[in-house]
């Protein structure tokens, strides 16, 4: 008998993770789809299992002429299969996100759902840019509304407002305002991305409110606060960090943590990865594991994604760590042997790289009192027969994963910037086709020589191209582009990338 599908819909809040509510995070781990807004960030879209179809619909205010149904036919499609869809929106479902509407449509259908709140963008644009909502003896109320709605008279105790959505009308709202008793100077403020890395707050008053606005036309997601609660001092914010407003888009090759990602996001840039690689543990198989581990005296780790993948193999095999014992374990990598250390397993040896293993095999075999045959390296499904036809592998393989690749529709606001650390990066990066072509558009900052002429060969321009050697180079390239670089650096430093301008400079 089939299970019965349901629909969550759940608020994304403004935009970083770390926003996002602890239930949220757990509805979209179990999600079978993932249905999202293009306001939605596309970091959050990467908590979903690897197993999860994802689906970009919805739409922006202003970009369709007719009235779209209450609820997208693909969600209702999903639910009507079984299957647990996510309806992510941004902000809260409830507030301006036609959440009602469609948990009507489902109801209609026969659809069981589900709400999780999230935070909506007046709370996070007050807690963001250091403005009051209410205050004692100013404003004892809070009115979310929109441009269509009328305009409120001013009282003894008047709201603070929140208008969302504001670009559209708010020239004559403010006219509104004037007319029903509200002051000129009347404290406001502009407020695009909100708590998000690229936010921008523009304090003003209700008389210069509409120029405000006007002069900052964006992609940007905006809200407008108005009310005397807002009439406080400037609070002192911390200072921006140095790659704020930056958008990054990295290519990446595996599931893994990326060190680059982190180091980028800690000095504010924002970065989008590409594609989103999800890794799901293998089954039983015909192949016996217990005699397959008991014919090897050395294991090979190459990944923390593959050590977790194992273990969950072991599982699935009626095994435990007990069956390793007799091997000794060779990790590629400290964050590969951090993952076995958080599983109370320690490797009994970490190296750079396994290639590393296969050159001096001998000598570390001497070293570890190990005979120098074959060693067993833990592997993706996909590797198997890629090794066998291709490039046959120095060590026995075992297959104890599978990985699936999606490439997701990069949002609104292109990438200012295309960072490509490996060859296997962009070899994944090329199997979307779809999106190359708005890519080789872009700046590109690439690690080594080769990949460079690699580049080239694919089209990229080479005058958008600059290389570094490791990750310090590329901070040093991105966060100081008037500053000399070091003799050893090779990116030239007449042409520095300028964040502000999203281009090469020089």
């Amino acid at each position: 008998m089939r299970r019965q599908g349901c629909v969550y819909l759940v608020g994304a809040g403004p935009g970083p993770l770390d926003l996002l509510t602890v239930r949220a995070r757990r509805v979209i781990r179990k999600a079978d789809v993932l249905a999202f807004d293009e306001l939605v960030h596309p970091a959050l879209l990467q908590l979903a299992p690897a197993h999860c179809e994802i689906l970009a619909i919805g739409y922006r205010a202003g970009q369709t002429k007719d009235r779209p149904p209450p609820l997208h036919p693909l969600v209702l499609q999903k639910a009507q299969e079984g299957k647990r869809v996510v309806r992510l929106k941004a902000g809260d479902p409830m507030i301006f996100a036609r959440g009602g509407e469609e948990a009507m449509a489902l109801a209609a259908a026969g659809i069981p759902y589900h709400f999780v709140p999230g935070i909506t963008a007046a709370l996070a644009a007050a807690s963001s840019c250091h403005l009051p909502l209410t205050w004692r003896g100013q404003s004892a109320e809070l009115r979310l509304t929109t441009t269509s709605q009328p305009a409120p008279r001013k009282t003894d105790c008047a709201a603070t407002i929140a208008l969302y959505m504001p670009r559209h009308g708010i020239s004559a709202y403010v006219e509104d305002l004037i007319q029903k008793g509200w002051s000129p100077h009347t404290p406001a403020a502009f407020v695009m991305a909100a708590a998000q890395k690229r936010e921008i707050c523009v304090r003003s008053t209700l008389q210069s409110l509409a120029d405000e606005v006007a002069m900052h036309p964006s992609d940007r997601p905006g809200l407008v606060l108005i009310g005397d609660s807002l009439r406080m001092p400037h609070m002192a914010k911390a200072k921006p960090l140095a790659l704020v407003g930056l958008h990054v888009l990295l290519a990446r090759a595996h599931s893994d943590p990326s060190k680059i990602a982190r180091a980028l996001s800690a000095l504010g840039a924002d970065v989008w990865e590409s594609p989103w690689i999800g890794v799901q543990a293998l089954g039983r198989s015909s192949a016996c594991l217990r005699q397959t581990l008991a014919q090897h005296k050395v294991l090979l780790i190459p990944s923390a994604a593959l050590w977790k993948a194992f273990l969950q193999q072991l599982k699935a095999y009626a095994l435990d760590l007990r069956s390793l014992v007799p091997l000794r374990l060779v990790a590629a990598g400290e964050a590969t042997a951090a993952a076995m250390r958080a599983t109370h397993v320690h490797p009994d040896l970490t190296l750079p790289s396994l290639t590393l293993w296969q050159q001096h095999r001998q000598t570390l075999a001497d070293e570890q009192g190990l005979a120098p045959q074959p060693a067993l390296q833990l592997c993706y499904a996909g590797e198997l027969n890629v090794h066998r036809a291709e490039h046959p592998s120095p060590h026995v393989l075992w297959a104890c994963a599978e990985t699936t690749v999606q490439y997701p529709r990069l949002p609104a606001a292109r990438p200012d910037l295309l960072i490509v650390p490996h060859h296997k990066a962009l070899d994944r990066l090329l199997e979307g086709p779809a999106q190359c072509e708005s890519l080789r558009a872009l700046p590109v900052i690439c690690f080594g020589e080769s990949l460079r002429e690699r580049l080239v060969t694919e089209q990229w321009d080479p005058s958008h191209i600059r290389v570094v050697r490791n990750l310090d180079q590329l901070l040093k390239l991105l966060k100081e582009p008037q500053s000399e670089p070091d003799e050893e650096t090779t990116y030239e430093p007449e042409r520095t990338f300028d964040p502000l301008h999203g281009a090469w400079q020089g």
